[in-house]
């Protein structure tokens, strides 16, 4: 198996581990039993490892692995502690914190020092740090925080939680007018593959009861794939093992990236499908075969049978279509074969929902329900200016939350975008001086580095050493899904419209694109040492989100 692949098999594996060795609604969410289950199986790797006689290179990587694996136990078990012994006492929690910091960069420093070179393994390690950091968070946090829409498990109610359920306990679409219900407009793939996961999960003995808690599992498999398939990406980009490392771990450990796996509505599979439409549409401009065509239409219409705005990355898609198709015109029959069979298939499966509530209701294809303007998320209708650039004041009141809207201190686009990446929505971190005083620190390194980002994609997209089609690619998935989420924000002017939830993937794709300046740099030796300083500022943003991260568990208890 390629090095590249290894995160995709990680995958549902720390999935499947968290969906039945930990336990989600009791105050130690590791059972002696899954610890032991966890520790042989560790063990037997082990003595795999020695039987087959592997290289002593390969033995360091896995005893690397299992450190990560070790430390994500503890930190859940010190969590799990500090929860039931000395929840709000924030002295001791600043202590663990601490403590936790000093662990943290001491693996960091051993790590540097024992590495000198920058290799797949290094980035493998980041990404698996990736997918460990939340593992904490989905052990920890519990389904009915930190959501968008999510509403109640339960028949006759609204939101994705009621929408699932409907699928859960009637196996049918739902035969009412979808605006009767929140949410049920939606697309249904994601809620019938939780109802089904919810099934399963019955099957083999799970209580009803805290089966919502059971729904994290599986969008924690969305997020750990879409780290996956972004690396892929970036290797089809060419960029570089460093380069690698910084776009990897800055997407890593984006504090809403991980919020994002644990988050029961559909944003995160949308974002899969769209990850995987770019890959695959890089692919098969290299190999321009059936299969490869067929992988892009079913990640686009997957992506659309979601949510409809997954369709957003077509027109970047088309764009490298049209381009191979001009390059290969001598053989345009056989090109035109594919692009039907992809027609074919994507819009049978992204807009068969929406055709059917416009035909069945008079639902509209693109509906999306209006608040009132005495609705406590409505904001107003401000200039282009104000909601781009606001006024001195508001930087400040913004950063503070969202809780009590005024539309005075709330309509500032781009200072919204920095703020959900940093804390997603509401005001828990007020609640903790630790938390608060983290979070600051994340929120201005963040609003740094995505700004760096956005001026380091210009610059690679507009390199030579970038190959054309990949630069259309990436330049225009990020223009088209920008477009839409500012005329979003306008039509829709309600907090929600502005949550960066809608636009992930141009903060991934700017995050590869900051990792493909730096790659291009590594032969000049002023970028070069830019370079190095760069990665040791993303490893300190590492650091710092995982103690936000592990503070924020302390907000809430059981």
């Amino acid at each position: 198996m390629k090095r590249e692949n290894s995160i995709l098999l990680v995958s549902p594996i720390a999935a499947l581990i968290v969906n039945f060795l930990f336990l989600q609604d009791a105050a130690y969410r590791v059972p002696f039993v899954s610890l032991v289950l966890l520790l042989a199986g560790a063990f037997g790797i082990g003595v795999y490892a020695e039987i087959k006689k592997i290289s002593k290179e390969t033995k360091i990587m896995l005893l690397k692995c299992g450190g990560l694996v070790l430390a994500t136990l503890g930190v859940i078990q010190a969590m799990c502690i500090f929860r039931q012994d000395f929840f709000r006492n924030t002295q001791v929690l600043f202590k663990w914190t601490c403590i936790l910091a000093m662990i943290l960069g001491y693996i960091i420093f051993m790590f540097a020092y024992t590495n000198k070179e920058i290799t797949e393994d290094t980035v493998f390690l980041i990404l698996l740090a990736g997918i460990c950091i939340r593992v904490i968070y989905v052990v920890l946090m519990q389904v009915h925080l930190y959501q968008n829409d999510a509403g109640t498990m339960a028949p006759n109610y609204g939101g994705h939680l009621g929408y699932i359920y409907h699928f859960y306990s009637r196996g049918t679409l739902p035969t009412t007018d979808p605006r009767w219900f929140d949410q049920f407009y939606h697309p249904p793939l994601h809620h019938m593959l939780a109802a089904t996961w919810l099934k399963v999960n019955n099957l083999l003995g799970k209580s009803v009861g805290g089966m919502d808690e059971l729904l994290q599992s599986l969008t924690l498999f969305y997020s750990c794939c879409t780290l996956g398939f972004l690396n892929k990406i970036a290797i089809k980009l060419n960029i570089s093992c460093r380069g690698r490392c910084i776009a990897m771990g800055l997407a890593s450990f984006l504090p809403f990236g991980i919020m994002m796996a644990g988050a029961i509505n559909n944003d995160g599979l949308v974002l899969l499908f769209d990850v995987m439409a770019i890959y695959f549409t890089l692919k098969w401009f290299d190999e321009p075969v059936m299969k490869n065509i067929l992988w892009i239409a079913l990640s686009i219409g997957c992506a659309m049978m979601s949510k409809l705005s997954g369709g957003l990355i077509a027109p970047a898609v088309a764009i490298v279509m049209l381009m191979k198709l001009w390059q290969e015109r001598r053989h345009t029959k056989q090109y035109m074969k594919q692009f039907l069979c992809f027609a074919l298939v994507v819009f049978p499966l992204g807009l068969w929902s929406p055709v059917k509530n416009l035909i069945q209701y008079g639902v509209p294809i693109t509906y999306i329900p209006r608040m009132r303007e005495n609705a406590a998320q409505y904001i107003g209708n401000y200039s282009v200016m104000q909601r781009l650039f606001g006024t001195g004041g508001q930087f400040v009141h913004l950063y503070a939350g969202f809780d009590n809207v005024q539309p005075d201190i709330s309509y500032n686009i781009p200072i919204s975008i920095v703020k959900f990446l940093t804390f997603g929505e509401g005001t828990y971190y007020l609640q903790n001086n630790v938390v608060k005083r983290l979070g600051t620190w994340v929120f201005y390194i963040t609003m740094v580095l995505l700004a760096l980002a956005i001026v380091g994609t210009v610059i690679w997209l507009f390199k030579r050493e970038a190959e054309k089609h990949a630069r259309l690619l990436i330049l225009f998935s990020v223009l088209v899904i920008m477009a839409a989420y500012f005329k979003f924000c306008f039509d829709y002017p309600h907090v929600g419209s502005m949550h960066v939830r809608h636009i992930m993937l141009p903060v991934y794709l700017c995050l590869l694109g900051l990792g493909g300046f730096f790659s291009e740099g590594e032969q000049r030796r002023g970028l070069s040492l830019i370079g190095k300083g760069f990665l040791g500022l993303a490893l300190i943003y590492v650091v710092l989100s995982t103690l936000l991260i592990f503070n924020m568990q302390a907000t809430f208890a059981m």
